[in-house]
């Protein structure tokens, strides 16, 4: 259980986040209903980023090929790549799909793929990885096939345009929903993943590329399937799934983002934003009005910890649009209505965090004021301290009624088979209702210490 009282410096951590807002965000997952293209829904707008469901299989659940598994539903073909004359489950067929990608990309849009979803022992659905080493071949295989161009990579990259552009994503999301899975496997899978995001992000310049994930909301030990590899691994943002779990879901008394913003305020993922996730359905266990979800935003939108609201999915709130209008984008334009500071592109988060810890101790007289000036350079976006946001979904709890594919075997070109995965169902049963106390934290003294050294050191 995470204590409540804070650290020293996860106290200094969070009185940072709490002193500067950022702009607000939204994000919507895209791939698993409709047919409508990538490229008209970027063409309507109404959010920042959209996150392509699913990477829905590990490489070693398919050891003939060693490729993972996707899925997107209907927005690719039906091909997959070959090996050895073996067919993978890796979808070969997704070039317009590829041009969509690069297209939204030009219109300011960031595209990430998502690892996880509905979890089961199928091949074509079991994410689990069991080995270190495995999670560190997983990375390797995420980054040369969805990441930066290596020409010495002979393996798939299925988001290249038919026209030889290279596709680099803007980001990794990670839909962990099985707790067993989340260990040591996918510890070092991150890790690995994450310096080489860091050695990118370095040598563009700027923060391309994000790690993010999407945790389900309660965090009691047996049901937090994300808890370890959150608190032990870097992530630039974390869209908490707030539904289909009456015990911490939003629009209730039971909604514990700030229990969130305690238990990454000390962990690798301290610099996370936090985006409250929530589903487009009326059907789904925890489903909030527009209207709800934008008292929500204003509740929240001055704590820096706040990144925005994740929408599952971007189909399911088209066809539940009022008055037109689908609800990320009734959120969009409520958030454009105040004006929030910009996150900064660099900041020197480890050296204020060093300052306002050195001044703290040294207010008792053990710790030099020239220990304030030690500092280091911090990577972009992903180091900045002002992240806290809170989006929670649980990926297509939605109603009976979504729409699904079935599976088939269809011929390729070349006559070898393909496979067509079935859509996952993405049902989940609520947890039982309890209630747990929120994690409370009055850090007066450390917000006036950093915005001390804010002033003096900016």
């Amino acid at each position: 259980m995470h204590s409540s009282k804070l650290s020293i410096a996860a106290g200094v951590s969070l009185a940072l986040r709490l002193a500067t807002a950022v702009k607000p965000e939204v994000n919507v997952y895209f791939g698993q209903y409709g047919t409508d293209t990538l490229a008209s829904y970027c063409d309507s707008g109404g959010f920042d980023s959209v996150t392509l469901a699913f990477l829905s299989a590990s490489p070693e659940a398919d050891p003939a090929t060693n490729y993972p598994a996707t899925d997107f539903g209907t927005h690719c073909g039906t091909g997959v790549y070959m090996i050895n004359n073996t067919a993978s489950r890796l979808l070969s067929g997704c070039t317009g799909l590829a041009s969509d990608i690069q297209y939204c990309q030009r219109l300011g849009k960031k595209v990430l793929l998502s690892t996880g979803g509905v979890w089961s022992p199928d091949p074509a659905r079991n994410y689990a990885v069991t080995t270190e080493a495995n999670g560190e071949f997983f990375a390797d295989f995420l980054w040369n096939a969805f990441g930066a161009y290596n020409a010495s990579w002979a393996g798939p990259r299925p988001f290249d345009t038919s026209s030889g552009k290279h596709t680099v994503l803007d980001g990794f999301d990670f839909d962990i929903e099985v707790e067993v899975l989340a260990q040591k496997g996918y510890i070092a899978m991150l890790k690995r993943l994450r310096g080489l995001v860091d050695i990118y992000n370095s040598a563009v310049g700027f923060q391309k590329v994000l790690i993010t994930g999407a945790p389900q909301c309660p965090l009691i030990d047996g049901w937090a399937d994300m808890k370890e590899i959150i608190s032990t691994t870097a992530f630039d943002r974390l869209w908490i799934q707030f539904y289909n779990n009456d015990i911490c879901q939003a629009g209730t008394a039971r909604f514990n983002y700030a229990e969130w913003e305690a238990f990454i305020s000390d962990g690798a993922s301290q610099n996370a934003r936090l985006y409250v996730g929530l589903p487009a359905s009326m059907d789904t266990v925890g489903y909030v009005s527009t209207e709800e979800a934008n008292t929500l935003v204003d509740n929240l939108r001055n704590r820096s910890s706040f990144g925005g609201v994740m929408i599952w999915d971007a189909s399911i709130a088209k066809g539940n649009a009022l008055n037109g209008v689908p609800m990320y984008q009734a959120i969009r334009n409520h958030m454009d209505q105040v004006s929030a500071t910009p996150s900064p592109s660099y900041t020197r988060s480890s050296t204020v965090l060093s300052a306002a810890s050195s001044f703290a101790t040294s207010f008792s007289g053990n710790v030099s004021h020239s220990s304030i000036l030690s500092s280091g350079y911090v990577q972009p976006t992903s180091s900045v301290i002002i992240t806290d946001t809170c989006t929670s979904r649980t990926h297509g709890s939605t109603s009976s009624s979504a729409p699904t594919t079935t599976a088939s075997t269809t011929p390729v070109d070349n006559g070898a088979p393909t496979i067509t995965h079935a859509n996952p169902s993405h049902t989940f049963s609520p947890v039982a209702s309890a209630q747990r106390a929120q994690a409370k934290s009055s850090l007066p003294f450390f917000t006036v210490v950093v915005a001390f050294f804010m002033t003096v050191y900016a």
